[in-house]
């Protein structure tokens, strides 16, 4: 397919060279033609003003002068490579020829064939001027022979016939030697462009697979340049977003190491608060645990009171049940006196009855009776007496029952006290321990912070570091995308280069 497409681009180059020099031959040979027969018209017009010639006659020759080459520049017009050019011209001046020599009666108009024959030549065509050399030649014969047949033949026109037919034989046979030399050499020169054409031709092949190769190889270049200006536009657009980041991460980290050293101040402050509950803790401690010591004593104290209390309201008890006995006695004694009374003013009723005989008797009876009222007041002041103990023994009974309660209820608080200090004891000595780890935690807390602030630090450094080689990279980016744009309009031209090659 591609010997048969060099094929045709040969014959079609071929072609195109023969039309250029046919065209260019053309061109010639009429501008010679219509020099040639405006001189010879030229000529004749002074022959005419001369006298010797008529105007018919240079009519005539006109027309068959320039008739011809009017149909040969319409051709050529039409179209400079058309065949009927080539022929015309010599047909047509073989007329205005023959009209010129079998008009005249000078022997030396033979020669104005030679400038057509010259003429000719520019076709470089052997077997073309061989013919119309031939034609020339038999044309001059017959001239000669009519020319000299009318008037005779003497010596001198004998010579000037042979030298006629002899000038005219050498020219015919010189121009189509020349032609063929000529023809040699074009042809030479032509199998030399030929061979430099194929050469050419080889050489334009190679170019053209290596175009081929070449178109391939930029397509892929290209396509990995727009991959590479995509890429180094995404890495333009990322660095962009890599530089603001590592601004606002050089920003957060100042912020960062601020709060930090914040952090620390606190942490030093946690620290030291963290010391002094420690502090507080144990000496909080030490206290519980006198306060439980003392809740300890408070409680055998408190039951020993409760006891006592119990004690004492049971002698109580027992006291009131003597006054209940004593209020008996008292009322046995009342009842005695009672009846001592009785008794007695029944003996003194009996000694007033007895008179003198009972006197003695009634005195008795009468300090009975004295005795009796006495007891009687005694005995009312000693239920007085006892009355008002039993009430007083009635109300320290009351009290100490009030007092065994509030004791009582002093033993539930003291107790639920005790239960307290434990739990405070408990829940302090939890403290203290959440005291000891907090303490380790801040401890440790400070050590982190330490190692943060380190980080932080390191980490502001190389954040600076990454913004530097962001703000290069970024640059470098933008230098890369000029060079990847230049490399695309570059690849673009040698594709655009390469596709003519291949067209």
């Amino acid at each position: 397919m591609k010997g048969d497409k060099c094929y045709m681009r040969k014959e079609e180059e071929q072609g195109i060279l023969y039309d250029m020099r046919l065209a260019k031959s053309n061109h010639a040979a009429l501008i010679c033609y219509l020099i040639t027969v405006t001189l010879l018209s030229v000529a004749y017009l002074i022959e005419v003003f001369k006298g010797s010639k008529t105007v018919s006659y240079l009519m005539m020759m006109l027309l068959l002068g320039y008739v011809p080459s009017l149909l040969a520049v319409l051709f050529y017009k039409k179209n400079p490579t058309h065949f009927m050019v080539k022929h015309i011209i010599p047909f047509g001046y073989a007329a205005f020829y023959m009209a010129i020599i079998f008009t005249t009666d000078n022997v030396l108009a033979f020669v104005y064939v030679i400038p057509m024959l010259i003429a000719i030549t520019v076709y470089n065509d052997v077997r073309y001027t061989l013919k119309i050399g031939l034609a020339v030649l038999i044309v001059n014969i017959i001239h000669i022979y009519v020319f000299y047949h009318e008037g005779g033949f003497e010596p001198v026109e004998i010579a000037s016939a042979e030298i006629q037919i002899a000038a005219v034989g050498v020219i015919v046979a010189f121009l189509c030697y020349t032609a063929k030399v000529s023809f040699g050499m074009s042809q030479s020169e032509v199998d030399r462009a030929e061979e430099a054409r194929k050469g050419s031709e080889e050489l334009l092949d190679r170019i053209l697979r290596v175009s081929s190769e070449m178109t391939q190889v930029i397509d892929v270049v290209n396509n990995r340049i727009t991959m590479l200006g995509e890429s180094i536009q995404n890495t333009r657009g990322a660095m962009e977003e890599v530089n603001g980041g590592t601004s606002n991460t050089a920003e957060a980290v100042q912020r960062q190491l601020a709060e930090t050293d914040v952090i620390a101040d606190r942490v030093g402050q946690v620290k030291e608060t963290s010391g002094q509950i420690a502090e507080n803790m144990g000496q909080t401690q030490e206290a519980i645990e006198s306060g439980n010591g003392h809740i300890g004593h408070l409680v055998e104290q408190v039951m020993r009171t409760e006891q006592t209390n119990r004690e004492v309201a049971k002698e109580l008890g027992q006291l009131k049940d003597y006054m209940q006995q004593m209020f008996s006695i008292t009322e046995m004694i009342d009842q005695i006196t009672s009846q001592t009374s009785l008794l007695s003013l029944n003996a003194s009723i009996e000694a007033a009855r007895a008179g003198e005989a009972g006197r003695g008797f009634a005195v008795v009876a009468s300090e009975i009776s004295g005795l009796a009222a006495q007891t009687k007041d005694a005995t009312v002041k000693i239920e007085d007496l006892i009355h008002n103990v039993s009430n007083e023994i009635g109300t320290v009974v009351d009290i100490v029952e009030e007092m065994i309660h509030q004791v009582k209820m002093q033993n539930d608080a003291v107790g639920e006290t005790a239960k307290s200090f434990e739990k405070i004891s408990a829940n302090a000595e939890n403290i203290e321990r959440n005291s000891r780890g907090l303490t380790h935690a801040v401890l440790e807390l400070d050590e982190a912070n330490q190692v943060i602030s380190e980080s932080i630090q390191t980490i502001s450094a190389i954040s600076e570091e990454v913004a530097a080689h962001s703000n290069t990279t970024y640059t470098a980016c933008v230098d890369n995308e000029k060079i990847i744009e230049e490399l695309i309009q570059k690849a673009e031209r040698l594709t655009g280069l390469a596709e003519q090659l291949n067209a």
